[in-house]
C-alpha cells in the first residue's frame, strides 16, 4: 500500500521499466517512498494522539460536571385513585420537598390530601396528613 501511494505521489517512475533504472535512481525511488511513508505514519499518528487527548479531555471534564453536580432541593406532586372494600372512592394529592445533603442523602417532608365519596352512602371523605421520608442516592 505505501508503494502504491508513493507510485501516486511519483507518476513518472514506472514498475515496467524499473530495471532498467540506475542503482542511483532505485535508491532515490525507494527513499522518496520511504519519505512519503514516513509523513503519513507521522500524520496518523498526530491525527490518532489528538483524537484521544480531546476523548479524555472530555470524559475528564463530564466526570467533574458529575462530581461536583448537588442538587439543594426537589420538589414532586403524586396523585393516587383508590377504592377500598366499604367503597369509599377516594382520590389522594401528595405534595413532598426534597432537601439534598451530603451529596448521597435526602429528607423528605411532605403534605396529603384525600377527597372522596362513599359510593353507596353518598357521604363525603376528607382527610389529610404529613408525611417524613429519608433517601439514599446512588449512582
Amino acid at each position: 500500500m505505501i508503494c502504491l501511494t508513493a507510485t501516486n505521489f511519483l507518476s513518472g517512475i514506472e514498475y515496467k521499466d524499473f530495471d532498467k533504472k540506475s542503482n542511483w535512481e532505485k535508491w532515490v525511488y525507494f527513499q522518496t517512498a520511504l519519505n512519503e511513508a514516513k509523513r503519513f505514519k507521522i500524520a496518523y499518528q498526530t491525527q490518532r494522539d489528538i483524537s484521544k487527548n480531546l476523548f479524555l479531555e472530555t470524559e475528564k471534564r463530564d466526570k467533574e460536571i458529575l462530581k461536583n453536580f448537588k442538587p439543594n432541593w426537589g420538589f414532586s406532586i403524586n396523585a393516587s385513585g383508590n377504592l377500598d372494600s366499604n367503597l369509599n372512592g377516594t382520590i389522594t394529592i401528595n405534595n413532598s420537598y426534597q432537601i439534598y445533603f451530603f451529596k448521597r442523602f435526602y429528607i423528605s417532608p411532605g403534605v396529603s390530601f384525600s377527597l372522596g365519596k362513599n359510593l353507596l352512602t353518598n357521604n363525603q371523605v376528607f382527610g389529610g396528613g404529613i408525611s417524613f421520608g429519608f433517601g439514599v442516592i446512588f449512582e
